[in-house]
C-alpha cells in the first residue's frame, strides 16, 4: 500500500568532516518535500550555475536537528542558517545529503 498523503518535511542525516579534524559531525536536516518537478528544476537551476550550493541549501532546507553553539542547542532561522553555511565545507555537504536522500528513497522502493 502507497499512501499519498505525506508529510511536507523529512529529515535526513547530514555528515560534515572539517578541514583538518579527522571528527565527523552529525546533524539532522529538515527538508521540504518536492515534486518530481520541483526537483528537476532544481537540477536544473544548478547545472545552469543559476543556484549554489549555500542558495540550494536556502531553498530546500527548513529545519535542523542537533546544531549547538557554545551557549547550546541552536534554534532554526534564517540567520542561524546563514551562519552554518558560512563554515566549509558544510553547504556541500548539505546538498549532498539532500541528494543521497533521494537516492536512498529510491533504491528503498
Amino acid at each position: 500500500m502507497f499512501k499519498i498523503a505525506l508529510p511536507e518535511t523529512y529529515t535526513a542525516q547530514i555528515t560534515v568532516e572539517l578541514p583538518g579534524s579527522k571528527v565527523k559531525n552529525v546533524f539532522d536536516a529538515e527538508f521540504s518535500r518536492l515534486s518530481q518537478s520541483d526537483v528537476e528544476s532544481l537540477l536544473s537551476r544548478v547545472r545552469e550555475g543559476d543556484l549554489d550550493d549555500a542558495a540550494f541549501c536556502r531553498t530546500v532546507m527548513v529545519g535542523w536537528k542537533g546544531v549547538v553553539d557554545d551557549a547550546g542547542i541552536l534554534a532554526f532561522s534564517p540567520a542561524a542558517l546563514d551562519t552554518l553555511l558560512s563554515i566549509y565545507p558544510v553547504a556541500r555537504c548539505i546538498v549532498e545529503g539532500f541528494f543521497a536522500s533521494l537516492e536512498g528513497a529510491r533504491l528503498k522502493n
